[in-house]
């Protein structure tokens, strides 16, 4: 809880800056290995102290994922066309048709699962034997609606949940190996869903969800989108909201149990 690590582009370069979490004071700062113009996606603190960071990186068409150890920092895997993300101090990367765990030392990858095309919002459970995400539908008539889908790991199948509108946002959190939470992402619909396996079935939910970014946090979800911090207790709701300092406000994630937010103002 002492530590957290925040990226920013400055001056051309890509760096990362940790912070102590009771005063906000830079503990030290470190630039990256990048192009000009980096876009630093996600970043993670891997030790307690801070010493030890990795971030993923997407310049032109290529995502590189990046560790951090004191000054020195090396890259650690990079490839075309792919998505790479954080869940805790584990690492994964998708393409177009699959989910791979990244081994951060290495830099190789280890199969989790097939997924369908066009798979979005992709989290892995736990114990890495499902991997959920959305397939947005399209918003012109006859298109289909968004939906959420269920991928188990062992055998490639895939459990799908519709969802009532077109929304081409939303995020997916496991809960716990069995339950997955869907939260909208603030198009045209605000019902967020909590499902149960095998099958999907509606365990939870509550309307007046929108976020552009959301997270759950001791089994409960919270969110941040244009200036309102939202949150919801799981399974039922509801749904609460609190106005926040300016609008800006983009960015919530989890620092060991506590939730912290960050954006412009």
């Amino acid at each position: 809880m002492t530590r957290f690590v925040e990226a920013v582009s400055l001056n051309r370069t890509g760096w990362l800056v940790v912070r102590d979490t009771a005063t906000l004071e830079v503990v030290r700062e470190v630039s990256l290995i990048t192009g000009r113009f980096p876009s630093i996606d996600e970043v993670s603190c891997l030790t307690d102290d801070g010493e030890l960071l990795a971030a993923a990186e997407s310049r032109r068409g290529i995502t590189s994922v990046h560790v951090v150890r004191g000054p020195r920092d090396r890259v650690a895997f990079a490839a075309e066309h792919v998505r790479a993300w954080f869940q805790g101090d584990r690492a994964y990367v998708a393409s177009g048709s699959s989910v791979a765990r990244l081994q951060l030392w290495g830099g190789s990858l280890e199969p989790v699962a097939q997924i369908p095309a066009g798979l979005g919002s992709i989290e892995v459970s736990r114990d890495e034997g499902h991997v959920g995400g959305v397939r947005y539908g399209g918003s012109m008539r006859g298109n289909p609606p968004s939906e959420v889908v269920v991928v188990r790991s062992a055998d490639g199948s895939v459990d799908p949940f519709a969802l009532r509108g077109w929304n081409d946002s939303g995020d997916v959190h496991w809960l716990d190996e069995r339950h997955v939470v869907y939260l909208p992402g603030g198009a045209d619909d605000d019902r967020a869903h909590v499902l149960s396996l095998p099958g999907l079935v509606r365990a939870g939910g509550f309307r007046g969800w929108y976020t552009a970014t959301s997270t759950i946090v001791h089994g409960c979800a919270r969110g941040v989108g244009w200036g309102t911090l939202f949150t919801a207790c799981l399974p039922d709701g509801p749904a609460r909201t609190r106005r926040l300092v300016g609008p800006e406000t983009f960015t919530v994630t989890s620092v060991s149990g506590h939730v912290t937010l960050a954006g412009a103002r």
